[in-house]
């Protein structure tokens, strides 16, 4: 048979189908469900950001993100909004990673794998990063 988490914030039935959702979680607690517990997630976002001159088979800073809370260690995924630049970071075939590198910041570290000998990109492409730290 199915289940109903105490105060009806979801129920499962026996298929383990989500019949109804409605769960807060207040500041300071957490949620986990078959791995470790999220205990925050911070996010910010970032304009201007504007690479340097990256040769092929190569990387290098693309840019930092400040994301206030954010600290070594946590998860991080950041993404580029491709609307808001015509030559961003995916049109010119960089790869990318994201990490907190101090305190605060998020650091884009981009490589030129197979892209022309020197690339960089347009100075206007806005950025997310999101960070939870279990």
């Amino acid at each position: 048979s199915g289940f109903t988490v105490p105060g009806n914030a979801f129920t499962v039935d026996e298929t383990g189908a989500m019949l109804t959702q409605n769960l807060e979680i207040p500041n300071g607690g957490y949620l986990a469900i078959n791995g470790d517990a999220i205990l925050k997630h911070v996010s910010g976002t970032a304009t201007d950001l504007v690479s340097a001159n990256i040769p092929t088979a190569s990387c290098a800073t693309y840019g930092t993100i400040t994301v206030t809370g954010a600290a070594v260690g946590d998860t991080v995924y950041a993404s580029p909004d491709s609307a808001s630049s015509a030559n961003g970071i995916e049109d010119v075939n960089l790869s990318y990673i994201a990490y907190v590198s101090a305190t605060n910041t998020v650091t884009i570290r981009a490589c030129n794998a197979i892209g022309a000998l020197g690339v960089n990109t347009s100075d206007d492409q806005e950025w997310r990063a999101d960070v939870w730290h279990h």
